[in-house]
């Protein structure tokens, strides 16, 4: 069973009528979000957003061994649902909005928010909702397929810190989302100890006619008593066999421990990316407006490891 100490950090009416209202006003100076529009928000937010909020945010990214999720609840669901339909397609919405906004005035206390230029049109603030085309992918827009556990971006030097998500809609038929934190799942008993030597990974991610590209990293790294994880065992392959019965055995205690989470509107959940891996079960879509909808962003602590690919202006990677 999960033992995951999440930290909570519960909304009151006067913390909403605070928050909302500088929300409104980014939203008369902000019509886009990049490079200058994210430290517009930063310099807004200072001295703005609730102390104990503030405090909630500095103890979870304090202590990430047990922390692994923090959830900010109490936005009222009118403030950001049901506004616009869920959308069927990727930029047909308008952006941003008041659920762009309040995800980045929170998300950015943690890190600063980036994304790839080739990803959802190079939006920082990302719509997670499913579409046609993807259904059977492992991609966030899939539907009739299960997004198989994973950590964004692994076995890259652009892994994000964090990723934040805010509910949107749930959907007529609620769809949860996976959180499996590798501080539950036991790494005793030897098997594990292959995953912490640098290895091959295989990318296969890629055409039929594309190179083949490989990482040496290794799966498990950092302190041994509480590791972070490179997880990715749809995207990534791996030659040793020893290494590969490993992954297969981590992704079998992962789903072992896996919580389900299903947001309300309004209700933000941040995850420390390199210690919880997410996921979600397949569901049937019905496309007509009224599907799940939950949108996420992307922060890394450090802009530094992303020197020299991170386009400044726009926060976009290549």
């Amino acid at each position: 069973m999960p033992v995951t100490t999440e930290l909570v950090v519960e909304l009151d009416e006067k913390d909403c009528e605070s928050i909302l209202s500088l929300v409104d006003e980014l939203k008369g100076t902000v019509d886009k979000i990049d490079g200058d529009a994210v430290e517009v928000v930063e310099k807004a937010c200072i001295n703005r957003l609730p102390r104990h909020l503030i405090e909630g945010l500095v103890a979870y990214r304090r202590d990430g061994r047990t922390n692994g999720l923090l959830f900010v609840r109490g936005i009222p669901d009118s403030i950001v649902a049901f506004r616009v339909p869920t959308p069927t397609s990727i930029g047909t919405r308008p952006y941003p909005d008041v659920g762009d906004l309040l995800l980045l005035a929170v998300g950015s206390h943690l890190g600063t928010p980036f994304s790839w230029s080739s990803y959802q049109d190079g939006r920082l603030i990302q719509d997670i909702i499913p579409v046609a085309e993807f259904s059977n992918d492992q991609v966030s827009m899939s539907s009739t397929t299960e997004l198989v556990l994973h950590v964004d971006a692994a076995f890259s030097m652009a892994t994000p810190d964090y990723l934040g998500f805010i509910g949107i809609r749930p959907g007529a038929h609620p769809v949860p989302t996976y959180l499996s934190a590798l501080c539950d799942v036991d790494l005793e008993g030897g098997w594990s100890s292959v995953l912490f030597r640098p290895t091959e990974a295989r990318d296969c991610n890629r055409g039929e006619d594309a190179d083949v590209t490989s990482e040496f990293m290794p799966v498990l790294y950092g302190n041994g008593a509480h590791p972070y994880m490179n997880f990715d065992p749809v995207y990534f392959e791996f030659p040793d066999p020893d290494v590969a019965v490993a992954v297969s055995e981590l992704h079998n205690r992962l789903v072992s421990v896996r919580q389900e989470v299903c947001l309300s509107p309004g209700e933000m959940c941040f995850v420390d990316n390199r210690r919880v891996a997410h996921g979600r079960p397949a569901f049937t879509a019905a496309l007509d407006g009224t599907d799940r909808y939950v949108r996420r962003a992307c922060f890394a602590v450090s802009e530094r490891h992303l020197a020299g690919t991170l386009e400044p202006t726009t926060l976009l990677l290549p």
